[in-house]
């Protein structure tokens, strides 16, 4: 797991989407603007959100490096459809995967707003944690929200071309994306200035020490803004605007809200052929087997290279021996490309382990699976502070949801059913068949506990289980209190996690 996916991974529980920990757009983003409802892309290795199209308009500045897929039917929106919230975010917030107290302050800092915002260079703030990892978002000029509200006119275009979406960006974009990492976007949140940080408590340690310190940025009477002097294992701030860029522009995405899309098995084998392998256990012979063998897309400048990588002859096949075969053979297949897949690089997101587990359980007639991040947000508790782990959360979304299939599409549908009466239901019918639990019969085979799906109680085995958590690399948090020196008050946050609990300076 890299350091910003585990700052991603952390911020799941505050519920506000999907964390980014690359906020700035690269320098050749198709719009000033940066990230826009519409706009369906992936998140890259570092965090940034890489777009391909839009699907609102064909005239849209994402639409002309590429173009669009075929078909394009656009989808218009009026004014009304949309949600804004210029200040949702107040001045000074911070969002964090644990409740904030307060210890000593600053004079540097002002506190009349409850908000931490440097008034002057040299301010410093200590944040300490307890906590065996802690992930931060400061937001020192606050931030805006907006999201779609007739989120079923872009289901529906999902649900519709997703296949179709998937072929285009390998096919027009020549970009190696994984299956179930395309996102179509309905909500975002901006900023101007970002702090961000991810650290793991160290050995030997007893808490976790990380230091905030005001630097002057603009003119000589310029403003002041906070960077990390010591940021644990993962930290960045910004924006390190281009030239030319005004300097308040709110184009920093902080958190990302939207569908979730990914093909069933024949489906993703269908868009291409491809042969998933094991390097250190294969011939070279397997390896360099097709004409066509070539190295996958990398990405346009400033943007960080994709997870897959390219088999060479010198990685595949380190120190061969004479007695090892070395080339390549022909085969009449020459559309065949060969890649590995280092599951350390998979990134994280709730939704892929839903859609896996939606198509696990409805994989007759089924292409696509989608999900949206409200689904899962939704089952998170308001005062839980650790993200759950896949099998709870799986559970959590089959109490409140049922697997339903329409024209090739599996999605959530929320139950009607009694939520208390299906909940010790499900409950009983977990611990009943929990792993080691004899059957009825004495003689008969012991069953793996099954987490319910749907109506006909279809759902994950241990083994399905363990799966997803060795390729998803599912995360557990500790959830203990960060300790910030230098705050007092409540954080103005609308939406933030905890708050700020007050003390004597």
């Amino acid at each position: 797991m890299s350091d910003t996916d585990l700052y991603s991974r952390l911020l799941f529980i505050a519920r506000h989407g999907y964390p980014l920990s690359k906020p700035q757009p690269y320098d050749n983003f198709p719009r000033p603007e940066g990230i826009e409802i519409g706009d369906v892309g992936t998140v890259a290795d570092d965090g940034t959100f890489i777009v391909f199209f839009n699907i609102r308009e064909r005239s849209d500045p994402a639409n002309r490096n590429w173009g669009v897929p075929s078909p394009f039917p656009g989808v218009l929106l009026k004014p009304g459809d949309y949600i804004p919230r210029t200040t949702h975010f107040g001045p000074g917030s911070h969002v964090s995967n644990s409740k904030l107290r307060n210890g000593d302050w600053d004079s540097n800092i002002d506190i009349n707003s409850n908000a931490l915002i440097p008034v002057g260079a040299g301010s410093v703030v200590s944040i300490s944690s307890s906590a065996e990892r802690t992930a931060t978002l400061l937001l020192q000029e606050g931030g805006s929200r907006i999201d779609l509200l007739p989120l079923k006119k872009f289901r529906e275009q999902a649900e519709k071309h997703g296949e179709d979406w998937y072929a285009f960006v390998r096919e027009n974009v020549n970009y190696e994306l994984d299956n179930g990492d395309l996102y179509l976007i309905t909500g975002v949140d901006k900023s101007t200035l970002w702090n961000v940080s991810a650290a793991e408590k160290r050995t030997g340690n007893d808490h976790i020490s990380l230091k905030l310190r005001a630097v002057q940025f603009g003119s000589v009477n310029g403003s002041y803004r906070w960077e990390w002097e010591n940021g644990g294992q993962f930290s960045d701030s910004g924006p390190r605007r281009p030239a030319g860029e005004a300097p308040d522009l709110q184009n920093q995405a902080v958190f990302l809200r939207g569908f979730r899309l990914m093909l069933s098995a024949p489906f993703w084998r269908k868009q291409k052929k491809t042969k998933a392998i094991s390097v250190a256990e294969s011939k070279p012979s397997d390896i360099f087997e097709g004409k066509g063998f070539r190295s996958p897309f990398s990405p346009s400048p400033g943007v960080t290279e994709n997870v897959y990588m390219g088999a060479t002859k010198r990685d595949a096949n380190p120190g061969a021996g004479d007695s090892e075969d070395t080339g390549a053979r022909d085969n009449t297949d020459s559309t065949t490309t060969v890649t590995y897949f280092p599951a350390s690089f998979k990134r994280y997101h709730p939704a892929s382990v839903i859609n896996a587990h939606m198509l696990s359980v409805k994989s007759s007639g089924v292409s696509v699976a989608v999900t949206h991040d409200n689904e899962w947000m939704s089952v998170l508790e308001e005062e839980e502070e650790e993200f759950p782990e896949d099998t709870e959360l799986i559970r959590r979304i089959m109490l409140k949801y049922s697997v339903e299939v329409e024209s090739g599409c599996a999605a959530l549908k929320p139950r009607v059913t009694d939520p208390v009466t299906e909940s010790q239901r499900m409950t009983a019918s977990v611990e009943s068949s929990a792993p080691g639990t004899e059957s009825a019969d004495p003689g008969g085979p012991s069953r793996s506990p099954r987490l319910p799906a749907d109506g006909d109680g279809a759902g994950l085995t241990t083994e399905d289980s363990y799966i997803f958590r060795k390729r998803m690399g599912g995360l557990s948090r500790d959830g203990e209190a960060i300790h910030f020196h230098g705050i007092v008050g409540s954080a103005s946050s609308e939406g933030g996690r905890g708050g700020v609990e007050s003390g004597a300076k």
